[in-house]
């Protein structure tokens, strides 16, 4: 992340904490004793509705129909991909039973780029040289399902295990312009060809989480999901963290912050088509509003 926007968003972390410690401060006694936790361990529904703003580091290899083996190319500096994006953030929880959850999670990095190739290269039919120019757009959309058990629950805290499902599509398209070969069969020059990839594949998952309310206004929550795949065509790894602090302003609404990781390493090895191999990592902010009852 470039220092400036870096700076920026840890100022705007800093202004929250500082607003949600004064609220902290100022909370009568009354409420400090209620028995209602807040929206984060007691409503039942809690709908969240914001933005993400992650740095992006990607990698991508497509082989071509016949087998012949990609190069590994960085999506930000091989093919001129922004490093940094914003998305829309969506989030559900379903409290059905003071103990368990299920909760939804979606949320998508859609970039686009432009460079010059300054080494030779191989992406699925298409191979070429230095100085072939080539447009690409990388679209990620990521979807969660989760179900949530608590396994210690008191007023102030929770803790809890959780299995679901990450669906993640992947789709990259490439468009060269220049001098290049298509299944080894020379062109012409100031040819344009397309080579596109994608796959929509589920990895699932297992981790945990802890919830601690301050006060009924301010509380906190971290969650861990690991895991690994390997059947059906597909090697695959996942790890995501998140860290979220949230302040209820009023008695159904409230806004919040937080930090998400995550990373996923997907080798199509006969799913699909045609191998590939798909590395992505995220880490970056999250804004949002929400509304609970």
């Amino acid at each position: 992340m470039e220092p400036a926007r870096l700076f920026a968003t840890q100022k705007l972390l800093i202004a929250f904490a500082l607003v949600c410690s004064l609220s902290y401060a100022s909370d009568s006694l009354a409420s400090e004793e209620s028995d209602y936790a807040g929206p984060v361990l007691d409503d039942k529904f809690f709908l969240i509705i914001g933005g993400f703003f992650p740095r992006i580091d990607s990698t991508v290899r497509v082989d071509s129909n016949s087998g012949i083996k990609g190069s590994d190319l960085d999506m930000e500096d091989a093919l001129g991909l922004d490093d940094s994006v914003a998305s829309p953030y969506l989030y559900f929880r379903w409290r059905y039973h003071p103990v368990h959850r299920v909760e939804l999670e979606y949320y998508e990095l859609l970039r686009e780029g432009a460079s010059i190739m300054q080494r030779d290269f191989r992406v699925g039919n298409i191979s070429g040289s230095v100085g072939v120019g080539v447009r690409t757009s990388f679209d990620v959309r990521i979807g969660r399902l989760t179900y949530g058990y608590d396994i210690v629950k008191d007023k102030k805290k929770e803790f809890g295990i959780l299995a679901g499902m990450h669906v993640t599509s992947g789709k990259v398209q490439s468009q060269f312009f220049g001098d290049f070969t298509i299944d080894g069969v020379g062109s012409v020059s100031g040819a344009v060809a397309t080579e596109e990839a994608g796959i929509t594949f589920p990895l699932p998952h297992l981790g945990g989480f802890f919830a601690y309310s301050f006060t009924p206004k301010l509380s906190t929550q971290l969650d861990l999901l690991l895991f690994r795949i390997e059947a059906a065509g597909i090697k695959g790894t996942l790890t995501e963290a998140n860290a979220t602090l949230h302040y209820q302003f009023a008695k159904n609404f409230g806004i919040g912050t937080g930090l998400k990781f995550y990373r996923f390493r997907l080798e199509d090895t006969g799913f699909s088509d045609r191998d590939s191999q798909f590395n992505y990592e995220f880490f970056g902010p999250v804004l949002y509003a929400s509304a609970s009852f």
